[in-house]
């Protein structure tokens, strides 16, 4: 079924998010909420934004749903049903992951710690390339991947790349999601690559197995399956551990 959210505003959607039973849609010109049906559409509201609210990531931590805007980023009130301001940060708000209550890793074209309680920033030395997801595994430290550069470790406020001296990893990495076997999946222009972090092993997947493009996009699992976008359309294949 097609949902009606506005004129042409469809084709600009960067992220749906459910959260506290509604559908969060954000896009480049508004935000939207809808009923897990997704029969009543409406805008989202902000503290100080009253009229149009942009959204291009969202992000979950805490059972609290964070919204980023280019370089401004908002918290969800729902007893208010509005989106309240938190910070603005130096660098545009590509990624984001909550370090702990009071600090914030921030990804664009640099990587930067924002402390909430001391309202400063600080660069992460070492960072090269674009940020395209920070990710924190369930048994290991934050990865992010990067468009131009592979991926790093952060850990102990030290940056590693993983790249190093492993050259069976992409550089152009454009997403990555953890299953719950603990196996990293990375979104690449050269196929879907599976990386095991602590046995550091890696095997590709491309069109030879089966999937429409070499050229993953985004990723995502959903019921013991990993769906993945690509230029040519929409797949998915199987990652439970008793299928080949």
């Amino acid at each position: 079924n097609e949902i009606k959210i506005g004129r042409k505003l469809a084709e600009f959607i960067t992220e749906v998010r459910p959260y506290n039973n509604s559908i969060f849609i954000g896009n480049l010109f508004s935000m939207f909420q809808t009923d897990l049906q997704m029969k009543h559409v409406r805008l989202s509201k902000s503290s100080n934004i009253s009229k149009v609210f942009p959204s291009t990531k969202m992000h979950l931590f805490n059972d609290s749903l964070y919204s980023a805007l280019n370089n401004y980023l908002y918290v969800y009130n729902a007893s208010l049903d509005r989106f309240e301001f938190l910070f603005k940060s130096p660098i545009k708000v590509r990624d984001i992951y909550a370090i702990d209550a009071d600090r914030w890793l921030i990804g664009d074209k640099a990587l930067v710690i924002y402390n909430r309680k001391t309202k400063t920033f600080t660069d992460v030395k070492g960072f090269t390339g674009i940020v395209s997801k920070i990710l924190k595994l369930k048994n290991g430290p934050i990865l992010i991947s990067t468009v131009e550069a592979g991926l790093f470790k952060f850990e102990n406020e030290q940056l590693v790349s993983l790249n190093d001296g492993n050259s069976k990893l992409p550089i152009v990495l454009l997403d990555m999601v953890e299953d719950e076997s603990g196996e990293l999946w990375l979104a690449s222009n050269n196929g879907l690559i599976r990386y095991n972090y602590q046995k550091n092993t890696i095997k590709r997947f491309g069109v030879q197995d089966g999937l429409l493009s070499n050229e993953i996009q985004r990723l995502v699992i959903c019921n013991d399956k990993l769906f993945l976008s690509t230029v040519e359309g929409l797949c998915s294949i199987p990652i439970t551990r008793k299928k080949k």
